[in-house]
């Protein structure tokens, strides 16, 4: 599968990370400010990711839930990110990232509520661009609009 993008970290932690966020003028939820304070959420320092996606319009309905993507992902030959990607991504505006709603498709990590999540780069309610969480259960089904962010292998 082609490359779509890539991003370079830039050893930023978590608060660090949030607060370039924020420095573009960028909404970070609550949530997904949790998420990126727990230990699962690692940051690296100068490694390059090479990202595909996944289309929601490309699969079926039934098909919009977080373990069927990842296993579309992996017949496809992409694998999971690691969460700082979505990161990496959330400081890029929309119009560079070309999709209204990315999902990014790491390792879900546990937050305080007990959710497992992913984070997801979005337009906001009051319209500027955001980074939100996602959950991954059952009862949490993606959209077709919604665009599944993978490393490319």
């Amino acid at each position: 599968m082609s490359v779509w993008m890539t991003v370079t970290s830039a050893g930023l932690d978590s608060r660090a990370l949030i607060a370039a966020i924020q420095a573009k003028g960028r909404k970070v939820g609550s949530f997904a400010m949790d998420l990126m304070s727990k230990p699962a959420f690692t940051t690296t320092n100068g490694v390059v990711y090479s990202l595909a996606v996944i289309r929601g319009d490309e699969l079926s309905a039934g098909d919009l839930t977080f373990d069927k993507i990842i296993k579309t992902g992996k017949s496809r030959g992409l694998s999971m990110p690691p969460a700082e990607v979505a990161g990496l991504l959330a400081q890029r505006s929309q119009s560079e990232l070309g999709f209204p709603s990315l999902v990014v498709m790491f390792e879900p990590i546990r937050t305080s509520d007990e959710s497992l999540c992913v984070l997801n780069i979005m337009k906001s309610n009051s319209g500027g661009e955001a980074l939100y969480t996602c959950g991954t259960g059952k009862d949490c089904p993606f959209k077709k609009e919604d665009v599944f962010v993978f490393l490319a292998e």
